[in-house]
C-alpha cells in the first residue's frame, strides 16, 4: 500500500471506483506529482499499470516532475513494461539523482525518464523568458562555473556512501556539532528545508557547520556555493521552474532514457583551454579559472588537478599546454546524465611533459570515451605524434593528396604507397604482355 498525509491511496481510488459505472476497460487515470508528490506518483502508477485492476495500461497515464529515484526492483529497468509513465527532471536539480542508481544502490525509476535541455543556450534563454512570466522574478540558476555541480555531488556522495547501507549507517563524528551525524539525517534536514519546514538561517547554520568536517565539506559546498541555498539550488528544483520548462520546451525534445555528456580529469602542471568548434568557451591559466569565458561547462581546479564536465551537443576540444616538466594524468569518462553514472572512460597515464608542449583531444556525442584520443602538436597545431594510454608517443604524419589534407599514421602511408607500386607494376606486367 502507498500512502501520503495518513492517506491510502489505492484505497481512496479503490472507493472511487467502486462509485464508477464504467469499468477497468473504460476508465482513464491520470497521475502527476512534484518532488515528493512525483515519488508517490511514480511508485502508484507502477502498481496500477502492473495489477490493472481499475484501468488498462494503456489508458494510465502518469507525468512526473523532479522525480527521485523511487526502487531497486529489477523490473524496473523493463522499459516496455512500464512505457506509460514519464518522468521530467531538470539535469542541475539534485533531486531527482537521489537514492543513487551506481553500483551498491542501484535504485531508479519507474518508466521513461526525459532531462530538459540545461545544456541548451537557446532553451536555457526560453525557461528564463517563462520563469520571470509565471513568477515575475529573474531565473537564479548556478552560476556558469558551477554546472556539473549535481554530477560532482553524486561522485562525493558516492565516495561517502558505497552502498545505500552505508548512507544509514555511516555516521561520521562531527566534532563541531559534537555528535555523529548520518547523511540520512543531513538529507532529511535538507528536505525538511526544501518542504518549508525548517528555516533557511537553521539549515545555513548546519551547512556552514559541516564544511567543516572532511567528511561532509564538498558535499555541503554544493548546497553553499554560489549564491547560497536560498536561491540557486531550490530554484534548480521548483515547481515554477519545471512548468517553465515545459512551457519552453519544442517538439525536438529527446525521448531517450540515455543522453551523454563528458566529465575529464587532468592532473599535471598544464594550462586548459576548451573549445566548441572554433569558439573558445573555457580556459585554466596558472590554476585559475577564467570567469570570463562564461559557458555551459563546469571547470574546477582542486591543487593542480582540473575537472571539466561537458555538456551534451557540444564539438569540443580540449587543448593542453605544458607549464613545467613532470608527467600528466589524464581521463575522460562518458557519462550517462540522466544517472550521473560514467558508462565508459578511457585513461592517458604518465605522459611526459615540458613547458611548452600542446597536446588536443577532441569530444563529441559521437565518440564514447574508449574512442578519444589524444595528439601532440607542432608550433603550428599540426599532430606530431598520437599519445598512447601508457604514455607512450607513436609518431603521425600529414600528406596531401587530391586536393585535400588529411592526417594519417606512417602504417597507412606505407600501405598506400605499396598498393600503388603493385598497381604500377601490374599495369606494366599487362602492357609488355
Amino acid at each position: 500500500m502507498i500512502g501520503i498525509n495518513s492517506i491510502n491511496l489505492e484505497g481512496y481510488i479503490a472507493e472511487i471506483m467502486s462509485k464508477s459505472e464504467y469499468s477497468s476497460f473504460e476508465n482513464k487515470v491520470f497521475i502527476t506529482g512534484h518532488s515528493r508528490g512525483a515519488a508517490v506518483a511514480n511508485l502508484l502508477a507502477a502498481e496500477l499499470t502492473a495489477s490493472q485492476k481499475y484501468a488498462q495500461k494503456d489508458n494510465i497515464y502518469a507525468y512526473t516532475f523532479a522525480t527521485p529515484n523511487v526502487t531497486n526492483s529489477t523490473d524496473v529497468k523493463i522499459p516496455s513494461k512500464y512505457s506509460n509513465i514519464w518522468n521530467f527532471v531538470n539535469p542541475e536539480d539534485y533531486v531527482p539523482y537521489i537514492p543513487l542508481s551506481v553500483d551498491g544502490w542501484d535504485y531508479w525509476k519507474y518508466g521513461t525518464t526525459i532531462a530538459f535541455e540545461s545544456w541548451d543556450g537557446k532553451a536555457i534563454a526560453s525557461l528564463n523568458e517563462k520563469f520571470r512570466g509565471i513568477t515575475g522574478n529573474s531565473f537564479n540558476d548556478y552560476s556558469f562555473s558551477w554546472h556539473g555541480a549535481v554530477q560532482k555531488l553524486v561522485k562525493n556522495l558516492h565516495k561517502l556512501a558505497k552502498t545505500s547501507n552505508d548512507f544509514y549507517d555511516n555516521e561520521p563524528w562531527i566534532i563541531a556539532l559534537g555528535l555523529y551525524y548520518s547523511l540520512d539525517s543531513f538529507f532529511y534536514d535538507l528536505a525538511s528545508y526544501l518542504s518549508g519546514d525548517m528555516k533557511k538561517s537553521e539549515i545555513t547554520d548546519i551547512l556552514l557547520t559541516l564544511t567543516k568536517s572532511w567528511h561532509y565539506s564538498a558535499i555541503a559546498w554544493f548546497f553553499i556555493g554560489n549564491s547560497g541555498i536560498g536561491d540557486n539550488v531550490t530554484y534548480a528544483h521548483a515547481r515554477e521552474t519545471y512548468i517553465a520548462w515545459v512551457q519552453s520546451t519544442n517538439a525536438s525534445i529527446q525521448y531517450s532514457t540515455k543522453i551523454k555528456g563528458f566529465y575529464a580529469r587532468i592532473a599535471c602542471p598544464v594550462d586548459v583551454e576548451v573549445h566548441d568548434g572554433t569558439k573558445l568557451i573555457g580556459r585554466i591559466v596558472n590554476d585559475i579559472v577564467d570567469g570570463s569565458l562564461p559557458s555551459n561547462l563546469s571547470l574546477t581546479v582542486i591543487d593542480d588537478e582540473k575537472y571539466i564536465y561537458l555538456p551534451p551537443g557540444g564539438n569540443y576540444s580540449l587543448k593542453m599546454i605544458g607549464t613545467a616538466t613532470g608527467t600528466m594524468d589524464y581521463t575522460i569518462e562518458s557519462l550517462d546524465i540522466l544517472t550521473m553514472q560514467t558508462t565508459a572512460e578511457k585513461s592517458f597515464n604518465k605522459v611526459a611533459l615540458q613547458t611548452g608542449k600542446t597536446m588536443i583531444s577532441s569530444i563529441n556525442d559521437d565518440l564514447d570515451a574508449p574512442d578519444v584520443k589524444l595528439f601532440v602538436l607542432d608550433a603550428n597545431g599540426n599532430p606530431v605524434s598520437e599519445v598512447l594510454p601508457n604514455g607512450m608517443e607513436i609518431p603521425y604524419s600529414t600528406t596531401k593528396y587530391v586536393g585535400i589534407f588529411r592526417w594519417r599514421t606512417n602504417h597507412e602511408a606505407n600501405f598506400r604507397n605499396w598498393f600503388k607500386f603493385i598497381f604500377l607494376f601490374g599495369w606494366l606486367w599487362m602492357w609488355f604482355i
